[in-house]
């Protein structure tokens, strides 16, 4: 062999040398498992199909069940999957006096609810009444989380007012510390769903959706429905004021796709573990938008399903994001 070929040759020895410990150091997966892989460009939606009789959730979609449209213009879906992106959820509970028999329940039966979850996700843990805060940053460590509900009954002030709007403004935020970019977003909001805020209050219920969008997070409530609640709702109609706003989390979750359950003190955690099971079957629909442009404006998503999937299942509703922003990306700060 001439000297330029065994140069060459070395050369191209050197370079799968030194590719074959970054293939070594990938994660191992199940052999069932496949690795998925997101172009960052894609809009992705989470997509949660139900019933309209019976309100079942439908799992057994395929892709070419849906037409998924972009300001009325028809998109190419290049990526869909179900169950195979790891979870980020963000427990935001209410600590107003009607829920907090509910947290003794919750605490009691949580480690439960949360094995309805894989190894790989993640769950985070908030407070609020009239303000927010954290009690336990994303962590796969689920008795780290039922040990942090139980400390929340340990004080005997639950604070005044439910913000709603104002929690679900800082819990997005948390949602840049999660583990996995990759990873669905969603907040699960356990309330009684009495809040009212001031027509002037900052920020909006808009302000709150447009962060919840640019987050792409999915916000879930578990509503508390006691006797409590019913007799507040009451006493709270007869003293409507026209500067005071109600705030729901339905608010939320119909913008985001969301989920909205009712529970009671005795079935608040078997409610909790199927909104955690409906997730896991939830639908992953990616596409690169024909209008590419970063203008930074609204773009309306419209996810409908076929008429042979409609014959074949049933009348059904769909329960996705209704938009985005076409903002410039940056660089996440995680790999």
């Amino acid at each position: 062999m001439s000297l330029p070929g065994k140069t060459i040759w070395l050369c191209l020895t050197m370079l799968a040398l030194a590719a074959t410990p970054v293939i070594a150091q990938e994660p191992p997966t199940a052999p069932t498992s496949e690795i998925v892989k997101i172009n960052t460009d894609l809009v992705v939606l989470d997509a949660q199909v139900l019933r309209k009789k019976d309100g079942k959730v439908i799992s057994t979609l395929s892709r070419d069940d849906f037409v998924l449209l972009e300001d009325g213009v028809k998109q190419d879906v290049v990526h869909f999957s179900q169950d195979r992106l790891p979870l980020s959820i963000l427990l935001l509970l209410d600590l107003s006096a009607s829920v907090r028999p509910v947290i003794q329940e919750i605490r009691n039966g949580a480690l439960q609810a949360l094995q309805h979850l894989r190894p790989e996700d993640e769950v985070a843990l908030m407070t609020f009444a009239d303000q927010t805060r954290l009690l336990q940053g994303f962590t796969r460590d689920r008795k780290k989380i039922v040990d942090q509900i139980g400390k929340t009954l340990e004080t005997s002030f639950v604070g005044v007012g439910t913000s709603i709007h104002t929690a679900l403004s800082e819990a997005v935020l948390q949602m840049d510390n999660a583990n996995d970019r990759l990873s669905r977003r969603v907040i699960i909001v356990v309330t009684d769903n009495i809040a009212t805020m001031h027509s002037f209050t900052k920020p909006t219920v808009s302000d709150v959706n447009e962060r919840l969008l640019e987050h792409n997070a999915v916000v879930c409530g578990l509503t508390v429905g006691g006797v409590n609640s019913r007799t507040l709702k009451m006493f709270m109609r007869g003293r409507a004021e026209k500067y005071n706003w109600t705030v729901r989390v339905d608010d939320f979750a119909e913008s985001t796709g969301g989920e909205v359950l009712i529970a009671d003190t005795l079935n608040v955690n078997q409610r909790l573990a199927d909104l955690i099971s409906h997730l896991r079957i939830r639908y992953s629909i990616g596409y690169t938008p024909a209008n590419n442009t970063r203008d930074g404006r609204f773009r309306r998503v419209s996810l409908s399903l076929t008429n042979e999937a409609t014959k074949r299942e049933g009348e059904m509703t769909v329960k996705t994001r209704q938009g985005y922003f076409a903002r410039e990306k940056h660089p996440a700060a995680k790999p």
